[in-house]
């Protein structure tokens, strides 16, 4: 009986250890005993070693503890190695930003704005300095689609022709901008004058029905698509005004070109085949 006793006390303890060993974590954290002989085993939060029953500091808490000192002292040291020349330039600096940005007493914001007005570029000037209208004057610069002078993807010849004003796709075909406005119900043809310059077939003239708006309308030739982009440019600047008198004198003369209130380019990206 007593040997039997003895078996299932042995094999009792021996499960438990077992088992202890399965729940220990695989981790286990260097320690710095108090003695050479002392077992360090971390316990299951991993904060604290048991050594001969006493607690200490685990060594990896310790080592982050020293590094974050090792850096407080660091950072002390570089603050009190700064030269006192580096912190006077600073504050000079910041004083001199803080003395551009202030305002200079008396300075009103009527004057402000004047002296933003004279700044302004002789170009933009020229725009105030343009001939007067009698209504708000639009200006559309068409270079006429062409498959032979034009690096574009080719359209079928009738659309494609840049002398051919009636069946262009960017003039005289359905969406073109002759067709367009002559068919709209809110847009009258006043004026229409062939080739009134050698690199444009026709110049046509249109005004609104409901409001006091001019539309003056150039179909450039195909060939001459850098002449219109160079116009385009030249009359967005304020510069080359050209004045249209009617042949009508129910109409009244109005400055286009530079003079104009919108300056409107209708064609191929011509900019995409300059060199």
């Amino acid at each position: 009986t007593e040997d039997v006793r003895s078996q299932d006390a042995m094999r009792r303890s021996t499960s438990s250890s077992a088992k202890y060993r399965g729940n220990e974590p695989s981790r286990q954290c260097a320690r710095t005993p108090k003695s050479p002989s002392t077992n360090c085993r971390a316990r299951n939060s991993g904060s604290f070693a048991q050594h001969s029953g006493t607690f200490s500091t685990p060594q990896c808490l310790t080592i982050r503890r020293n590094a974050r000192s090792t850096i407080g002292i660091q950072k002390n040291s570089s603050t009190k190695n700064m030269k006192p020349g580096w912190s006077i330039l600073i504050a000079l600096t910041f004083s001199a930003l803080a003395a551009c940005s202030a305002d200079p007493p008396g300075r009103s914001a009527a004057s402000s704005m004047e002296s933003n007005k004279n700044a302004r570029p002789s170009a933009l000037q020229a725009v105030e300095s343009r001939p007067p209208n009698p209504a708000r004057i639009v200006h559309v610069l068409v270079a006429l689609c062409d498959n032979e002078h034009q690096g574009i993807v080719p359209v079928p010849a009738r659309l494609g022709n840049g002398e051919d004003l009636q069946g262009n796709l960017y003039w005289g075909a359905a969406y073109g901008v002759r067709a367009f406005f002559a068919k709209s119900a809110d847009w009258k043809l006043v004026e229409e004058t062939q080739n009134p310059s050698s690199a444009v077939l026709q110049r046509c003239v249109f005004k609104n029905k409901n409001a006091a708006v001019y539309l003056i309308a150039d179909a450039y030739r195909g060939a001459e698509i850098k002449k219109t982009i160079v116009d385009f440019f030249d009359y967005a600047s304020g510069g080359k005004v050209e004045a249209i008198v009617s042949s009508d004198s129910k109409y009244p003369s109005i400055h286009a070109g530079g003079a104009a209130d919108l300056i409107v380019f209708v064609g191929h990206n011509g900019l995409m085949d300059a060199e």
